[in-house]
């Protein structure tokens, strides 16, 4: 029996900013809560790890992704994270806190 549990959490958001200047959000609040690991700007993804879970210290692997969509945008987030015998949902902590961190962003930017 494993001691051990995958959990994944997704999620798609539409944003009222042009692709560009949501990608280059994305970097900042990816930046701000998580660590980058691979950055593919030619497709707008970002790829990293976002710790979470209770007390931050379970890592959740995060692929986020903008695309283009007339004025506006859509951002696609897929976060996985390992599970031990207690759930801590840290792959929809993961998320909420790249989202969170997005609005704060997105805000100043503007």
């Amino acid at each position: 029996m494993a001691l051990t549990r995958t959990s994944t959490q997704s999620e798609e958001v539409p944003l009222a900013l042009p692709a560009a200047t949501a990608y280059e959000a994305l970097l900042a609040a990816f930046a701000g809560v998580g660590k980058i690991q691979s950055e593919e700007a030619m497709f707008r993804r970002v790829t990293g790890r976002i710790y979470s879970g209770s007390a931050r210290m379970n890592p959740a692997s995060v692929t986020a992704s903008v695309e283009a969509s007339g004025e506006e945008s859509r951002l696609k987030i897929t976060a996985t994270a390992q599970e031990g015998l207690i759930p801590q949902n840290t792959a929809a902590r993961a998320v909420s806190r790249l989202l969170q961190e997005l609005s704060k962003v997105a805000t100043q930017s503007r």
